[in-house]
């Protein structure tokens, strides 16, 4: 018996060993599969690292082997999906993806609804809650088994759409970017961040707009306070309407962060370039965009590699 209830321990410590070693080693290398979204190079003599935003991640990528970076810029131009391969942020090769998994990622982006969208901007009302509490409430439904490594923007799209399709209750979007200066400063993870609002009833008729971001919070939080969460300088955020606004400020040395706002409908940044230079206002959900947000986020900790 005693043996036995010994093997049994072994195997168990042998269990937690493998898995430990796999979640590091998986952690510390992964691939993903995106567009490159801007590469920001060094401005002054003291920065050495170049910077790479990727359009399916919310992390800030390093580059350290300039060989890779006529490859990075090439991507950039094309526009062209490629697989980036990773190591704790430092990207350590770029490959080129098959006709068939090209296809797929740009059927999620491309989506046949996404262009058939209305053209300009038009008028957006998010529901006005009648108390914080109403909002504690909604807020309280807002799931959470979203897996350990899920994209911001996906959280956020399901639930913004969980909460208009469950509850009639029509949210706005908020996105805070960290500038150049900030993310280079304090080595900051992160070039964008983003989470839905709901606006709640003051005095004298007016509302208050408030975040709900569930997996940095227990309850809906001010503006301020919560990008004081990320930002821990404490400083103000510029807000800007156009996405170019946000292009142009990022480099401004004496800013932290900006903030843009938009509808629930809007998923990602790509929205609002795409909005700004090719006219078209999401006034609607794409199912594609849901159906793979869902994957990614709620799917299990694996499902982020897009292998």
């Amino acid at each position: 018996m005693l043996g036995v209830q010994y093997k049994g321990e072994s195997m168990y410590k042998l269990l937690i060993t493998l898995l430990l070693v796999v979640s590091i080693n998986g952690h510390a290398k992964e691939s993903i599969i995106s567009r490159i979204y801007e590469i920001d190079y060094p401005k002054t003599a003291l920065e050495s690292e170049i910077l790479v935003f990727a359009q399916a991640d919310n992390r800030v990528l390093k580059v350290q082997n300039e060989e890779l970076l006529p490859i990075i810029e090439a991507a950039l131009l094309s526009e062209e999906v490629v697989k980036i391969i990773i190591e704790n942020n430092l990207i350590i090769a770029i490959e080129q993806i098959s006709e068939k998994k090209q296809e797929k990622f740009e059927s999620i982006y491309d989506d046949e609804d996404i262009n058939n969208q209305p053209k300009g901007f038009l008028n957006y009302s998010p529901t006005v809650l009648s108390s914080v509490q109403k909002a504690q409430n909604y807020f309280n439904t807002m799931r959470r088994d979203y897996n350990r490594w899920s994209q911001c923007f996906n959280r956020a799209h399901i639930w913004s759409y969980d909460l208009d399709q469950k509850y009639n209750v029509r949210t706005g979007k908020i996105f805070i970017y960290f500038s150049s200066e900030f993310v280079r400063k304090y080595d900051y993870d992160w070039w964008f961040h983003v989470a839905p609002t709901v606006y709640v009833k003051g005095q004298g008729g007016s509302s208050v707009e408030m975040v709900v971001d569930r997996k940095y919070s227990s309850q809906p939080q001010l503006v301020r306070d919560w990008t004081n969460y990320f930002i821990f300088t404490k400083t103000k955020c510029l807000d800007v309407h156009a996405y170019s606004e946000y292009k142009y400020a990022k480099d401004n040395p004496n800013l932290d962060c900006i903030l843009q706002r938009r509808s629930m409908y809007y998923w990602e940044p790509r929205d609002m370039e795409d909005q700004e230079k090719k006219g078209i206002h999401k006034t609607r959900w794409v199912q594609s965009e849901i159906d793979e947000a869902i994957r990614q986020a709620f799917k299990g900790i694996f499902s982020r590699w897009r292998f």
